[in-house]
């Protein structure tokens, strides 16, 4: 619990100037902020919007990362039983590094809608 909330505390700042930094460019000339760098965008925020503002938006990027543990943490498990029970596989690298792909592409999958809503 302590690791979810320092990682809530540092990424989603970090995670909100990413996001203001890649839409920057969708909006019209006129209305870019023209971010140089991620501690540029981090102290505009703080300058022009205020301290707390750097946690707007938190909900979102907290709902993001329970879904990505969870869906790492369940099919991890899954996948490397189902390798071991084929037979081909031993408990060994090989196994690990095929249940860590079948654990990634499962997680970009569940994480994907959640990622596009929250950067919208």
């Amino acid at each position: 619990m302590t690791a979810g909330a320092i990682g809530a505390f540092v990424g989603t700042p970090a995670d909100l100037s990413l996001i203001r930094m890649t839409s920057d460019g969708r909006l019209p000339p006129d209305q870019r902020r023209g971010y140089t760098s991620v501690f540029n965008a981090l102290a505009r925020i703080v300058k022009e919007e205020g301290f707390t503002a750097l946690w707007r938006g938190c909900g979102p990027t907290i709902a993001r990362a329970m879904v990505v543990n969870a869906a790492q943490l369940a099919s991890y498990s899954q996948a490397k039983q189902f390798l071991l029970g084929t037979g081909y596989f031993k408990d060994n690298i090989g196994c690990h590094f095929g249940a860590s792909m079948i654990s990634g592409l499962v997680t970009t999958i569940a994480s994907m809608p959640v990622d596009i809503a929250k950067t919208r």
